[in-house]
């Protein structure tokens, strides 16, 4: 974009592209001459809509500013460069997600290990991790969704590069390799920092700090990186937090719900009941990665409980707190001098609110409030500093004056005075002049062309005083001028101008002094998300009559009344039907859970890992008691249809998927597997069921949630001490059933599915012809289990059974049966052989 006079105008190729992204008109200079130039434009005072929504559909917008006064510049305006945006370098609060980070994230893929570096330069959020492997990285970036992704141009068309493109779909830059050059970054964070990266720590891992070298090039040449802008990088340990894979993070719902895509419905939705952006962000930034460490777990239980034992003390802050301006956002703009005037007086109406927050959390006994008390700034010298420089509702457009109080400047005041009173003091000058020359008919008037002047008729114009210089002569008047006269004209007429060059050089200053202070602003704007996450989870806590889980070092899992969070919310005036769960190492690290499609068995799975991850965020859970060992990775192996369209089975996906479970997962982990083996055929489903059990009790030891349809796995309860069978309650009545929700003790023989078929409103005929066939298989089922149970004290799981499609061949007439009920029959036995 082109600033061009009152318009920024685009041409060639892009100007194609933007018309119509942006819906304008495409024009052209020249026109209809050979050297025509396609050519569109948008008026500069409206630019920030069109470049946000250029930004929004993945585009990247150059803005090449004029750097000189058009009035002063000699044959061409000089022009710059100034910005280079894109979707992860963003700025502008109507293009950002108030409640969720802008991440634009750097990958190098070297010595065997992935480097991630990521940077919201909105909040100057500066991080860098190292990951062992592919998924670990994927997992990595669903947890962060970056708005944009950087990669080494000697990368380009490797398989984990394809595997970004398909996974997540943003805009995905490639950069020549010095970017991500060791050298370069060394440079790069001397020149930023005045630090090494040695003396940044980051030599522990140098490939995510090549990472973040490339980072700061990119930033570099998009004239982003203003000083202080970014924070010095921080290394993310995996350890210190429980880990969510891309599966886990859309199978629990935490972000977005898998049907809708909305928020609405989420986990996150239900539990950022914080009152500010900043608290929001940091609530989700919680949630997504929870911690494992008991000491800070307990730390941050403290403060909540404190906030829920005491009403008025919770009401009081998130009070305060309620409409806080985003200060991280607000300062890195000040940094970046992309703030208005408003925004500083926003930053200073929430700074006025510290002192009365600060007395709130005086009497504090948690370890964590104490802390934020402690060291929390009131920032009082910016507050006055910005109150008393810009005035209560400063103007929208920053170089048109209407921003500076009176007082600040003397120049401004007097200045302000002539353009005020500009009329009174010409009246004034001309009543002077009337007493001075003795001429009573002595005018002062203006025009466009000589300026103000003084005008005698004829009759007097021998009168006028030899100090008037002769302008103009009329057919009945003489026009004069003075050079008092002139000098306030001066004054006058470019009183509006100076104002406004004056209030703007004014604004500049205050700038500056306020961008000297953005590491305290910034660290208050830390503190103060961090206060209002925990509000916002106490909040939670009253309202949802949520208990202090307690935390402990051991593999367990164990929840009396439990209830699932987000659909208790959306039941509104029903009651969500609580139960117990009790996963406790080896004597009950698995449950195998029995039970029809709709009886509750996903609901239960998913609310056990929901709790635990609200727990571990520091959070209170949704049950009457829980007592909850550390969890260092959620696992869940719930549906695949998502994947269908990439070329993939349903099996060969659940396969996959369970592989990955089955190699990653440690005795500290929650796995959720929800009828492993239903996309092949039923016998080689059991076996691999069967078998994927075993192998999770007697190699794993992970607390386990096992959902299936095959009611013989209920025999392994038999065999492992650590397996306990449960189901999903079902009442029938009259031939129809009723959902219970409980969980009750022991398994099923029955799936209902024909039940659910006709509640699903199958036609009554087929349902008819469903429960004969039912009751047909469930007889030869019986018998069988009856053969093989006189031969041995427990069939093998493996025996071949005798096949009921020879069975129902023998019972066939072929001289009675008609055409139409051969042609049913044999579509029956083709269903029985899986062929149809």
């Amino acid at each position: 974009m082109y600033r061009l006079g009152d318009f920024y105008e685009m041409f060639f190729e892009d100007a194609k592209k933007a018309s119509q992204v942006l819906d304008l008109t495409l024009t052209s200079r020249n026109k209809n001459q050979a050297d025509s130039v396609p050519l569109c434009g948008i008026p500069y005072h409206a630019a920030q809509t069109y470049i946000n929504k250029l930004l929004a559909t993945g585009h990247k917008v150059a803005i090449c500013e004029q750097t000189e006064d058009p009035k002063k510049a000699k044959g061409l305006v000089k022009r710059e460069v100034v910005q280079i945006l894109s979707p992860g370098l963003v700025f502008d609060p109507e293009s950002l997600e108030g409640k969720a980070p802008n991440y634009l994230a750097s990958i190098l893929f070297n010595d065997h290990k992935f480097g991630l570096s990521y940077v919201d330069i909105s909040t100057g959020c500066f991080k860098l991790i190292e990951v062992l492997d592919e998924d670990k990285l994927m997992a990595e970036l669903s947890r962060l969704e970056p708005k944009e992704i950087l990669v080494p141009q000697e990368g380009e068309g490797a398989d984990w590069v394809e595997k970004l493109r398909s996974l997540f779909p943003v805009r995905l830059a490639c950069l020549g390799g010095w970017y991500y050059d060791r050298d370069f970054g060394e440079d790069l964070f001397i020149r930023y920092y005045k630090l090494s990266s040695e003396a940044l720590g980051l030599n522990s891992h140098p490939v995510g700090a090549m990472a973040a070298g490339a980072l700061l090039g990119h930033l570099n040449d998009s004239k982003l990186l203003q000083e202080h802008i970014l924070s010095q990088p921080k290394i993310v340990f995996t350890s210190e937090f429980l880990h969510l894979d891309e599966n886990a993070k859309r199978h629990l719902e935490l972000t977005q719900t898998m049907a809708t895509g909305e928020r609405q419905g989420s986990l996150l939705w239900l539990i950022d009941q914080a009152s500010s952006s900043m608290g929001s962000r940091q609530i989700r930034e919680w949630m997504l990665y929870p911690l494992t460490d008991l000491h800070s777990i307990q730390r941050r239980q403290d403060a909540v409980g404190e906030f829920v034992e005491n009403a008025s003390f919770l009401d009081s802050v998130q009070s305060l707190l309620q409409g806080f301006a985003d200060l991280e956002r607000i300062q890195n703009r000040i940094l970046a001098e992309q703030a208005s005037p408003r925004e500083f007086k926003a930053l200073a109406y929430s700074l006025e609110k510290i002192p009365a927050i600060k007395d709130c959390l005086c009497h504090c006994s948690s370890a964590l409030l104490k802390s934020l008390w402690h060291t929390m700034e009131d920032l009082s010298d910016v507050q006055n500093l910005i109150g008393s420089t810009l005035v209560d509702d400063p103007s929208l457009a920053l170089k048109e004056g209407g921003i500076i109080r009176e007082g600040v400047n003397k120049t401004l005041d007097e200045l302000r005075d002539v353009e005020k009173n500009g009329k009174f003091i010409i009246s004034t000058m001309e009543t002077q002049e009337r007493e001075a020359t003795g001429i009573s008919s002595l005018k002062i008037r203006f025009n466009n062309v000589f300026g103000y002047y003084i005008e005698i008729t004829n009759v007097h114009k021998e009168k006028a005083p030899a100090h008037y210089i002769r302008k103009q002569t009329l057919s009945n008047a003489e026009r004069f001028i003075t050079p008092a006269l002139k000098e306030y004209e001066d004054k006058v007429l470019g009183a509006a101008e100076k104002i406004k060059e004056l209030e703007y050089g004014l604004f500049l200053e205050l700038r500056v002094k306020v961008a000297a202070q953005s590491e305290r602003i910034k660290k208050l704007a830390t503190h103060l998300a961090t206060l209002d996450a925990l509000a916002g989870l106490a909040s939670l806590a009253s309202q949802r009559n949520y208990v202090r889980p307690v935390m402990v070092d051991l593999p367990l899992l164990n929840l009396t009344k439990s209830r699932h969070p987000i659909i208790e919310a959306l039941l509104d005036e029903a009651v969500f039907v609580p139960n117990d769960i009790f996963l406790e190492g080896k004597q009950a690290s698995l449950m195998m859970i029995t039970g029809p499609n709709m009886a509750g068995k996903s609901t239960l799975m998913r609310q056990a890992a929901l709790i635990v991850i609200m727990a571990q965020m520091g959070g209170f859970v949704p049950a009457a008691e829980a007592r909850i060992g550390l969890t260092d990775r959620i696992f869940t192996r719930i549906g695949a249809s998502d994947h269908l369209q990439k070329g993939q089975s349903t099996f060969m996906v659940e396969m996959l998927e369970t592989a990955h479970i089955l190699k990653q997962a440690t005795p500290q982990s929650l796995i959720l597997l929800d009828e492993i083996g239903r996309g092949t055929s039923t016998f080689d489903g059991l076996s691999i069921a069967w078998s994927v059990a075993e192998t999770i009790h007697d190699k794993i030891g992970a607390r386990t949630f096992f959902a299936t349809h095959y009611h013989e796995l209920t025999d392994l309860a038999e065999e492992k001490p650590g397996i306990k069978n449960y189901h999903m309650a079902v009442k029938e009545w009259n031939g129809e059933i009723r959902f219970l929700r409980e969980l009750k003790e022991g398994g099923t023989n029955r799936s209902y599915g024909v039940s659910v078929a006709a509640m699903a409103g199958l036609p009554s005929h087929t349902i008819t012809r469903a429960r004969e066939l039912l009751k047909i298989l469930e007889q030869k089922d019986l018998q069988f289990q009856a053969e093989a149970a006189s031969g041995f004290h427990q069939p093998s799981l493996f025996e071949e059974r005798k096949s009921l499609v020879e069975e129902e061949l023998k019972k066939i007439d072929v001289n009675a049966i008609t055409p139409l009920s051969a042609l049913n029959l044999l579509a029956e036995l083709k269903k029985m052989v899986g062929a149809g």
